[in-house]
C-alpha cells in the first residue's frame, strides 16, 4: 500500500490513480480465472444421431450448439449414423454406435432389448434423482417404447405421426366448418369436397393419402387399433381380429366406390404444385411434410379421426440413450440428454413432432411464434399423447410390415376377399420377423 500512496502523490488525477488500481486487481482476477479454466479437465463425448427429417436435423444441431455454449468444458463430436444401415448389420455384431450418446429408433422394435442384453446402455434411472429432470414432461406413450426390465433407457426427442391437413378455404365453399372427427365424417367430407369439371375430369379431390401405400397403411393401423384390434399377436402377424375385415371394408369403399380419394407417391409440397388445376380438400401425410403449408392461413392441422379409443399408430420415435463409459463421460452425456427434457427448451422454426416436451404448447413464446400461418400447430405435438406402437417388439419388424401391406392391395382394390388370402398375406412377413430372443439370447 505504501507503494500505491507514493504513486498517488505523483499522479495529479485521482481518477487516473483509481483506474490504474482497479486495472491491477482486475487483471489478476482474470489471469487467475484463466488459469482455473485451463486446469479444468476437458471431457469429450460423441453423439450419434439417427438420420432425421431435415427440419428436425437442423433443430437437433442447434440444440448441440446451445449445449456446447452452456458447457464449454465439454467437447462434443456429432456423428450421423445413417438409419438404413443399422437394421442390415448382422445381429451377432454390435451395429455402428456412437461412443457416448446413442440414437434409438423405436420403429426398429428391438434396439433397447438388444443393447441392454449386451450391457451397452446405462439406464436413465442411474442418473436420478436430479432436480433439473422430471419424466412427467413427456407423454407416457413417448416413454413406453424404451421401458424395459422395469427401467427407462432413453429420452424421446422426436415423434412421427400422421396428420390430417385440411384446406379450410375449400371447406367453407361446401359449408364445412371443422375437420372430420369420425371415420364416417371423413368419408362424407371427402365426397362433399370432390368436384368435377363439365368434361368429367376431376379438378378437386376430397382426400389424398400421401406416400403411396405408406400413409394408407398407417391410417388403417390406426383404425384397427382404435377398435382394440391388432395385426400382430404373440410375435406373429395375424389378420384374424374382427377389426381387420371392418377396416378393409371401410377403406375398400373409400378407395373404389366413393370416387373421392387418391393415394400417390407425392409429398404434400409436390401435391400443392398441381394447384389450381388440381386441388385437394384434405391430405393425410407424415408429420414432417406439414412445413409445406406452415405459412398458409387457409390450412388447419388436425389429428386423423379418433373414434372410440383415442389411439393413433405412431410411425416412429427417435430417442437418445447413454452408453456405458467412464464416470466423467457418462455424467457429461447425461447433461446433454437431460437438456431435451427442459421445459424451456428452445423452439424450432418449423415444429413437426419435436421436441417431445409436452408443456411447450402452453408457453407464451409458442403462442406468439406460431400465430401467423396455419391453424392447429399444437396438434403437431399433442397427437403424440395418443400415438401408440403399432407392433410387438420383434426383430426385422419394418421389413415384415413392408411385406405385409402389398398383400392387402388386391383386397382393397376389390380383386380378392380377405378371408381367402389372409393366411397367405401373413406367411412371408412371419418368415421375416424373429423373436426378441434372437438378439437377447433369452
Amino acid at each position: 500500500m505504501l507503494l500505491f500512496c507514493w504513486i498517488g502523490k505523483r499522479i495529479k488525477s485521482h481518477v487516473l490513480f483509481c483506474f490504474v488500481l482497479l486495472s491491477f486487481f482486475l487483471s489478476g482476477t482474470i489471469f487467475a480465472a484463466a488459469a482455473d479454466t485451463e486446469m479444468e479437465p476437458a471431457v469429450e463425448i460423441e453423439i450419434g444421431s439417427l438420420s432425421a427429417p431435415s427440419d428436425a436435423a437442423i433443430w437437433f444441431e442447434e440444440q448441440v450448439d446451445r449445449f456446447k455454449f452452456k458447457y464449454p468444458h465439454i467437447a462434443v463430436d456429432l456423428v450421423d449414423v445413417e438409419e438404413p444401415k443399422r437394421p442390415k448389420f448382422p445381429l451377432t455384431e454390435n451395429p455402428p454406435l456412437a461412443r457416448n450418446v446413442i440414437g434409438i429408433d423405436s420403429e426398429l422394435g428391438y434396439e433397447i432389448p438388444y443393447l441392454v442384453s449386451r450391457g451397452i446402455l446405462a439406464p436413465i434411472d442411474d442418473f436420478l434423482p436430479d432436480k433439473a429432470f422430471d419424466f412427467s414432461v413427456f407423454y407416457d406413450s413417448d416413454l413406453a417404447p424404451v421401458q424395459y426390465q422395469g427401467k427407462t433407457w432413453a429420452i424421446p426427442w422426436l415423434a412421427r405421426t400422421e396428420v390430417l391437413v385440411c384446406n379450410m378455404a375449400l371447406f367453407e365453399k361446401v359449408g364445412l366448418t371443422r375437420p372430420p372427427k369420425t371415420w364416417d365424417e371423413l368419408t362424407r367430407y371427402a365426397q362433399r369436397l370432390t368436384r368435377f369439371s363439365h368434361g368429367s375430369d376431376t379438378v378437386q379431390i376430397g382426400l389424398r393419402l400421401g406416400k403411396s401405400n405408406d400413409a394408407l397403411a398407417m391410417t388403417m393401423l390406426s383404425f384397427i387399433m382404435q377398435k382394440d384390434g391388432y395385426v400382430m399377436r404373440d410375435g406373429k402377424f395375424t389378420l384374424k381380429h374382427k377389426s381387420v375385415p371392418e377396416c378393409v371394408n371401410y377403406f375398400r369403399y373409400l378407395l373404389t366406390k366413393s370416387n373421392a380419394i387418391r393415394y400417390n407417391s407425392q409429398t404434400l409440397a409436390e401435391a400443392l404444385e398441381d394447384e389450381p388445376s388440381l386441388c385437394y380438400g384434405m391430405h393425410i401425410v407424415p408429420i414432417e411434410e406439414v412445413a409445406a403449408v406452415f405459412d398458409r392461413k387457409e390450412f388447419t392441422f388436425s389429428s386423423i379421426p379418433m373414434e372410440g379409443k383415442k389411439i393413433q399408430a405412431c410411425r416412429k420415435r427417435l430417442y437418445l440413450a447413454i452408453r456405458k463409459s467412464s464416470e466423467a463421460e457418462e455424467n457429461a452425456s447425461w447433461l446433454f440428454v437431460r437438456s431435451f427434457a427442459s421445459p424451456s427448451i428452445h423452439l424450432p422454426a418449423r415444429p413437426a413432432g419435436f421436441p417431445c416436451v409436452r408443456t411447450i404448447v402452453k408457453r407464451n413464446d409458442f403462442k406468439t411464434l406460431f400465430n401467423y400461418g396455419a391453424n392447429g400447430i399444437e396438434t403437431l405435438f399433442t397427437t403424440a399423447e395418443f400415438a401408440m406402437d403399432y407392433g410387438e417388439p420383434v426383430v426385422h419388424r419394418i421389413p415384415g410390415f413392408e411385406a405385409l401391406w402389398p398383400g392387402l392391395v388386391p383386397v382393397l382394390e376389390g380383386r380378392a376377399r380377405l378371408s381367402e388370402v389372409a393366411d397367405s398375406v401373413v406367411a412371408e412377413p412371419n418368415q421375416i420377423i424373429k423373436p426378441i430372443s434372437y438378439v437377447t439370447g433369452k
